[in-house]
């Protein structure tokens, strides 16, 4: 069973897909900051329905980041505002394009079905990648800057590949 994960902002959409214990594609989109929030949102959900195509496969399953919750004490409404706009317009056009289930997830509730055992406390976004290394058996795979530093586009992906892990251990 093919599940794609997703976590949605409008500054990174990180991209994944799981078959079973394997990750098989894993990107990231840059919505534009040009033009008006319609444009940008246009132009975004063609991009990330063109990344699927472009793989061409259909995922089963699409499992999205659903973040508002968690936000609420810790950003500006503004900024809460514009998250769930792409988060669901994103995800509206997936359902869609695709046809097939998508499934909202609480990135609380994924963090907590992938911390890995022994783990310390509430697993935070800067470990994901740690914990998802233990769980596939793999070295993550971070995107880096000319510099060699760790884009943190990288965590933006390691969120969507989380997501459609903590779908599949959750079943």
């Amino acid at each position: 069973m093919l599940i794609a994960g997703l976590d949605i902002s409008s500054t990174t959409i990180g991209i994944s897909v799981i078959d079973g214990s394997r990750i098989t594609h894993h990107s990231y989109i840059k919505p534009s900051k040009k033009g008006s929030i319609f444009e940008r949102l246009t132009k975004t959900k063609r991009d990330v329905i063109a990344t699927f195509k472009k793989m061409k496969i259909i995922p089963d399953v699409f499992v999205v980041e659903n973040i508002t919750e968690h936000m609420a004490n810790k950003s500006q409404s503004k900024t809460i505002i514009m998250l769930a706009v792409f988060n669901r317009t994103i995800s509206l056009a997936l359902f869609e394009e695709f046809g097939k289930e998508l499934v909202l997830m609480n990135v609380n509730t994924v963090r907590s079905i992938i911390k890995p055992p022994g783990y310390k406390g509430r697993l935070v976004k800067e470990d994901v990648p740690m914990a998802l290394e233990k769980h596939f058996g793999i070295k993550f795979p971070f995107y880096y800057k000319k510099t060699g530093k760790i884009m943190t586009e990288s965590y933006d992906v390691a969120d969507a590949i989380a997501v459609a892990t903590a779908y599949t251990l959750q079943k």
